[in-house]
């Protein structure tokens, strides 16, 4: 009988292990099948008990999965203004980490960040993020850029950045003539066309771009 006993017990501890791993399995594969042809991407909030919702449906922030193509990311959060961000997984920045930085929207707002200096942090991380996302921007836009500074024996052309927008700084070198007279003012033009041609050249629309001149030959 006792053996009947432990017989009929560990039939019992086999069938619950195999019914405990057929569940494991069942999960892994649900788990696997609901990531399968989807993009993985970091989602960072501020505040981190914001409430988190891709395309109006809530959801916890940390690793998610998306599907490819374009998604609403929005955190909201009493004291602190609505934030949203469109993104395209096609075109996530590296490595794919999105932030989600609420602004304050009142002094209450104001003192959660000074009580959770942890967020200051994140959001020092995330301003770096949206530095180098900008200039990523400006590259793409205008990859003659990354050709500057450039300087020739009639002129040199250089860039900065006013407002997320670029100013190109042209400087012409005239040289044998006295400034004012005809010959300096003719070089100053000669030498100012020969910069917008290669500005030109390299795919920069030189009648939209913003340009200063040294001299300026509209000066004199």
């Amino acid at each position: 009988m006792e053996k009947t006993a432990n017989q009929m017990n560990n039939k019992i501890w086999i069938v619950l292990g195999l019914v405990g791993l057929s569940v494991v399995i069942v999960f892994a594969l649900f788990t696997l099948g609901s990531r399968v042809g989807k993009v993985e991407v970091k989602v960072e909030l501020s505040p981190k008990d914001a409430t988190f919702t891709i395309d109006g449906k809530k959801a916890k922030a940390g690793t998610v999965y998306l599907s490819k193509g374009k998604h609403t990311l929005k955190a909201t959060r009493q004291n602190f203004k609505d934030v949203t961000k469109e993104v395209n997984t096609s075109n996530l920045p590296q490595p794919p980490i999105i932030y989600l930085i609420a602004s304050t929207a009142n002094a209450a707002g104001e003192k959660y960040l000074t009580d959770n200096p942890d967020e200051v942090t994140l959001r020092e991380l995330a301003g770096g993020q949206a530095v180098s996302e900008d200039q990523d921007k400006l590259y793409e836009s205008q990859p003659v850029i990354q050709d500057l500074p450039i300087d020739a024996i009639d002129y040199s052309i250089d860039y900065a950045l006013e407002a997320n927008d670029i100013v190109f700084s042209v400087k012409l070198f005239p040289q044998g003539a006295e400034p004012g007279s005809n010959d300096y003012k003719a070089q100053l033009e000669q030498y100012k066309a020969a910069a917008l041609a290669w500005l030109e050249s390299k795919g920069v629309d030189t009648k939209k771009a913003k340009i200063i001149y040294t001299p300026d030959p509209s000066q004199f």
